[in-house]
């Protein structure tokens, strides 16, 4: 079972004399009223047992729908909105996703976790089993370099407003991870063949807000650019014991990113009394966008690897 390397551990030393970040003095547990509640058996594990990062992963929507409805007794019909994510390229977020994962594996080394690269876990016949299955719903092995396209269809339950989004990875790191409902015990048998721990990180990103406003006799939509953060974290150790890190609401980023919206598209359907629909594109600065991200994440690494730290 080899460890996370020590490149990783040493390029995490210098992000750590970066210079001070506004978002360093925000409390992202309190704002995004988190709840850390590990378990004694499970915060043990983490303090005896080796830890697997089996998936790291931004989850960044590009293609965003809004919608105000009008109210029952209104003379107005709904609107809604769609919304494209313009200038921001695969290969900006790919060298950022590269860069949190070495910072997310130095935070995570600081607290006590004995990281291992997961080959050893792949190679149990648990895991053999599941690849042997030949299903569509996991992903069992090395990632790759290239995004992940997801189209949310009207029965996924997902981020509000996501219809199309882009998954990015850290390339050639091993990922053992369920995309169904019900994972039964498709970590807990290849964590106890190993009797190591695993844990999940993944950031929900979202990059507009909708807000409307209905009366009896109108109904209005604004859309405007809006920058949000969720964490998902997920941890299992090797009894198959799950617990979440999960947060009540996303954090609000800057939004000095945005060029403006372009309008594409409009159909306008308040005079018969039908809805009426706008199209647009948000126009990202890549630089500052990137940016932004950078340090709202990096800031939350450090809160989110303090407060696993508080429960072992």
């Amino acid at each position: 079972m080899k460890k996370i390397g020590l490149l990783a551990l040493s390029l995490y030393i210098g992000y750590s004399s970066f210079a001070q970040s506004p978002y360093d003095q925000v409390d992202f547990l309190k704002e995004g009223k988190a709840n850390v509640k590990m378990g004694g058996k499970v915060a043990k594990s983490f303090v005896e047992n080796p830890t697997f990062i089996n998936d790291y992963y931004f989850n960044q929507a590009t293609f965003m729908k809004g919608e105000s409805q009008a109210k029952p007794v209104s003379n107005a019909a709904s609107v809604f909105s769609d919304v494209t994510l313009l200038g921001i390229s695969p290969e900006g977020m790919q060298k950022l996703v590269e860069e949190l994962y070495i910072h997310m594996v130095g935070e995570l080394d600081k607290i006590g976790f004995k990281l291992v690269d997961g080959d050893a876990l792949l190679q149990t016949k648990a895991a053999q089993d599941q690849i042997a299955k030949g299903k569509n719903n996991f992903m069992i092995g090395q990632t790759g370099d290239e995004p992940i396209f997801d189209k949310q269809s009207a029965f996924d339950i997902g981020v509000y407003g996501v219809k199309e989004r882009l998954y990015f990875r850290p390339a050639g790191k091993n990922v053992y991870v369920f995309t169904g409902n019900i994972p039964g015990t498709f970590y807990g048998k290849v964590a106890a063949a190993e009797k190591t721990n695993m844990i999940s990180v993944g950031y929900n990103i979202t990059f507009a807000n909708f807000k409307g406003s209905s009366t009896i006799s109108s109904n209005k939509l604004k859309t405007q650019a809006g920058l949000e953060v969720t964490p998902v974290i997920q941890l299992v150790n090797p009894d198959g014991l799950f617990t979440w890190i999960t947060f009540g609401q996303s954090y609000e980023g800057k939004n000095d990113w945005s060029e403006g919206l372009i309008e594409t598209d409009k159909n306008d359907g308040s005079y018969w009394g039908i809805s009426s629909n706008a199209a647009y594109s948000l126009v990202a600065d890549e630089a500052k966008y990137l940016d932004e991200l950078r340090k709202i994440i990096m800031a939350m690494q450090v809160d989110i690897a303090a407060a696993i730290k508080a429960e072992m």
